[in-house]
């Protein structure tokens, strides 16, 4: 159709021994493939770099286990006028897609998502769209399946190191839902 799609490819690893190769392999046709651009990329995560981080869920369903690695949530439920912080570190990549949520009060207590190499903190305004790049203010929702997160996209990226914040801002008072924020990483 003459339009670009982008086609995931992975290769999970159990925990059992290895046999032959150990590999993941993919064959393309021959054609009209000189188009075709290969994306290696890794991440790294910090969860904890303040009084409160962010943690792997043990009790929140990961959407699909073959394509996203774990759900992770804030740490500062209940805890008024706090935030959680954490970092990803990307590198290699030309596009990135995070996937974000919060359930709480909806225009009060929410995650915020910076800029690439932008620095964002409790204090970071949701609407300086220089520093935040998207954010879930108004858009609470309880559901764990892959429709109650909002993607957020980052484009046309150099293929170098980069860092992305993460927050998870709560107000002064009351809480609602799981009063938490949430993320997802595709592998």
């Amino acid at each position: 159709d003459g339009k670009a799609h982008r086609i995931t490819i992975v290769y999970k690893k159990d925990d059992e021994d290895h046999a032959g190769s150990d590999k993941g392999y993919v064959l393309i046709p021959k054609g009209d493939n000189e188009n075709i651009e290969e994306v290696v990329g890794t991440y790294s995560l910090v969860l904890t770099t303040t009084t409160y981080g962010w943690k792997k869920s043990t009790n929140v369903t990961n959407p699909d286990a073959s394509l996203y690695d774990g759900v992770y949530e804030s740490t500062n439920a209940g805890i008024d006028s706090s935030y959680s912080t954490m970092y990803i570190d990307i590198n290699g990549y030309k596009n990135f897609t995070v996937y974000i949520r919060s359930y709480a009060e909806s225009n009060y207590d929410y995650v915020m998502i910076s800029e690439l190499d932008k620095t964002i903190t409790g204090s970071t305004d949701y609407s300086n769209s220089s520093l935040v790049k998207d954010h879930t203010r108004g858009t609470q929702n309880s559901s764990s399946s892959i429709n109650g997160y909002k993607a957020v996209q980052f484009t046309d990226i150099d293929g170098g190191s980069h860092r992305i914040t993460v927050i998870y801002k709560k107000d002064g008072s009351d809480g609602s839902g799981t009063d938490k924020g949430y993320l997802l990483i595709p592998y």
